[in-house]
């Protein structure tokens, strides 16, 4: 259902694991925005914040995840139609 925002950010994969890195001391949540072209660094317990309860739980699970795994936690937020998904990229 979501595959084309998944593939979006696929497509600039390589920039967004830049972006981690150059605030990975902060193992910061990485946002991709379709329609500004682009991504964003935030805080963990930041980016948790502006999430809903549900959401929250669902990233609480997805980040220790990926914490874990050695991967990053990607959101894409598509304002046009009003989605946001979420999905774990790997760190190298």
């Amino acid at each position: 259902m979501n595959d084309d925002l998944v593939n979006l950010a696929l497509e600039v994969q390589e920039s967004i694991r830049g972006a981690y890195r150059l605030n990975e001391e902060n193992r910061p949540v990485m946002l991709y925005h379709v329609q500004e072209e682009q991504i964003y660094a935030y805080p963990y317990e930041d980016y948790k914040g502006t999430l809903n309860e549900r959401s929250q739980a669902m990233l609480e699970k997805q980040y220790a995840e990926a914490q874990r795994h050695d991967k990053i936690v990607v959101f894409v937020r598509d304002e046009a139609t009003k989605r946001l998904v979420s999905f774990s990229i790997n760190y190298e």
